[in-house]
């Protein structure tokens, strides 16, 4: 029979040896020389002991696969709409390079089509300046706080974006290339189809009879 050998102070217990081995086969001997009901039990037995704790008996939350997350759509489907207006000001320049197909606005018109860009940042950045003195949020995604009815929105509903229709039909002028009013094209059916109704859709959602009575008072565009 094992004792254990005597230890002094801060002396460490020795383990207790052990003999003979226990095998994966020997168990599985064993179990097969128990009778069908005695296995079940032995079974079930561990199975609610492995839910529980071991000392307060509570049952443990069986965990859960997690579910893949929703895939979400590219960037570049989520553009914003200054995103969207610097990739046309670029698309405009490399279409003029290299495919301008043919000139279908005169030279003399890039002074008016400069006054027309002019125009167009001014109007966005009054926009802009009206938003932010409401204290409502400027981003096309964000949720607007305050319906903005003043100022330049007294003409328009979207005056940013007609500032952005107008930079584009400038820089288009100066170019004078039929295939630098493609983008434009481009860029106002993403503003018809696409973004002017999502924001409107919000905003009808946000501010609902105030909303109706302002889009009955002014259009969309102009």
């Amino acid at each position: 029979m094992y004792r254990p050998a005597c230890t002094t102070p801060g002396q460490a217990r020795p383990r207790p040896r052990m003999f003979g081995r226990l095998t994966l086969r020997s168990v599985q001997e064993w179990r097969r020389g128990l009778p069908a009901a005695t296995r079940r039990a032995i079974i079930t037995g561990a199975a609610n002991e492995s839910r529980h704790e071991p000392h307060h008996g509570t049952p443990l939350p069986v965990p859960r696969l997690s579910q893949p997350a929703a895939a979400r759509p590219p960037s570049l489907l989520r553009c914003e709409p200054p995103q969207a207006l610097l990739v046309a000001l670029v698309a405009m320049a490399v279409l003029h390079l290299l495919a301008p197909i043919e000139r279908v606005v005169p030279r003399d018109a890039f002074w008016a089509g400069a006054a027309l860009a002019v125009l167009g940042v001014a109007l966005s950045q009054s926009a802009m300046r009206a938003m932010l003195r409401a204290g409502t949020c400027t981003e096309f995604a964000g949720r607007p706080s305050v319906l903005v009815t003043g100022g330049c929105f007294r003409l328009s509903r979207n005056p940013m974006y007609l500032g952005m229709l107008l930079l584009l039909a400038g820089e288009a002028t100066m170019l004078g290339s039929l295939g630098a009013l493609l983008p434009l094209a481009a860029f106002l059916l993403a503003m018809q189809v696409w973004y002017v109704p999502s924001e409107e859709r919000r905003l009808r959602a946000q501010f609902g009879a105030d909303w109706d009575a302002y889009r009955r008072r002014v259009r969309r565009w102009a």
